[in-house]
């Protein structure tokens, strides 16, 4: 899985900033023969939208997020008992160019072979999201109301009258109780559900030159190996965490032993472009920043507030950026706001800024 964050600044949803206490989460299908993420990111991404959901995936393993995982979305409409939108995270399935719809959820299937790998890889996809985002928010998938569909949102009232996402699922033998037991298992550390996770894609320009046993170092998200030269990652981890390199083996795959000083609980081989670098990089942050200059953020956690002791979201890009507010006593010192559209907003780290 790798969620890059695709953030739709200019959706009403994003814009109102009204945010949810997060009691459950929602799957929906996207209802057209259409693949590619990008698509619905773009549409949504515009002043007049009337719709957005908090990420859509991919098959390959892409999630874009679109509005923080706490904003209020437009995603499931509502019922006799009032929205899902107001408890719920809304997160889309792409679907596969083999299908053709003919009324409704009714559709045909083109190539039968190529939808059902199409399918069985975005529900892969979702499993480990929901897991991720059950451990973030403490939520017992297996709970009654936690994790549902559009349709059954309908069900309950909480939902306009959909038949996502067991519309497709079913032709395929995926079923919404499967589904949260997958999500069960994933939280458990094993989230190779029905076939081989995929690896996330961190930004390699985040790696830093050299880094030593001992140093302190952020890892920023990814997987995590029992071994430098395993082939498949135990876990995947989408935290950012300060972490000891506890051992390096610069000849293999996975050079650097990580165990967190944080809580955070990673423990174990990471790539080389999932840290960046903190204990031997400090000297790249700028000696003087104030208020009104233009810097640029090189990516890293955001934070609410100059003390918080935890991040709101972790941004992977690189923005130009007006320091609006200096809290020198705090411990992320800068509140930065993106000049360039890509989304930062909030107080950042000293190591996350040059001039």
């Amino acid at each position: 899985m790798n969620i890059k964050q695709n953030i739709a600044t200019k959706n009403p949803c994003y814009t109102c900033g009204r945010t949810i206490t997060v009691k459950g989460l929602m799957i929906h299908s996207v209802g057209c023969p259409q693949p590619r993420a990008s698509v619905f990111a773009n549409n949504w991404n515009n002043a007049n939208a009337n719709v957005c959901v908090h990420a859509v995936l991919q098959a390959d393993g892409t999630v874009l997020q679109l509005l923080p995982w706490n904003r209020r979305g437009w995603h499931c409409g509502s019922g006799s008992n009032g929205s899902g939108n107001n408890t719920h995270i809304g997160v889309e399935m792409t679907e596969p160019d083999t299908i053709q719809y003919t009324s409704g959820s009714s559709f045909k299937d083109l190539n039968p072979a190529a939808t059902k790998d199409f399918v069985a890889k975005t529900y892969r996809t979702a499993v480990e999201l929901f897991a991720y985002l059950c451990k973030q928010y403490s939520l017992d998938p297996e709970k009654d109301g936690v994790i549902i569909s559009h349709s059954e949102g309908h069900k309950r009232g909480i939902a306009s009258n959909h038949g996502d996402v067991e519309h497709i699922w079913n032709k395929h033998g995926l079923t919404m109780a499967q589904f949260r037991r997958d999500i069960k298992k994933a939280m458990g550390g094993n989230t190779q559900v029905g076939g081989t996770a995929q690896t996330t894609d961190t930004t390699a320009g985040n790696a830093p030159k050299s880094v030593s046993k001992g140093d302190t170092v952020t890892f920023t998200g990814g997987p995590v190996y029992k071994s430098s030269t395993a082939a498949q990652a135990t876990v995947n981890k989408g935290v950012t965490s300060k972490c000891e390199v506890t051992a390096v083996n610069l000849k293999g795959t996975h050079p650097y032993h990580c165990i967190s000083q944080d809580g955070k609980g990673v423990y174990g081989w990471v790539n080389a472009e999932s840290v960046k670098e903190v204990s031997t990089t400090a000297g790249n942050a700028p000696k003087s920043v104030s208020k009104g200059d233009t810097v640029t953020f090189t990516g890293g956690p955001v934070y609410k507030s100059s003390t918080a002791a935890q991040e709101a979201t972790t941004k992977s890009v690189s923005s130009r950026c007006e320091v609006t507010a200096i809290n020198e006593k705090g411990t992320h010192p800068y509140h930065c706001i993106s000049q360039d559209g890509k989304g930062v907003y909030g107080w950042v780290d000293k190591t996350s800024v040059k001039k």
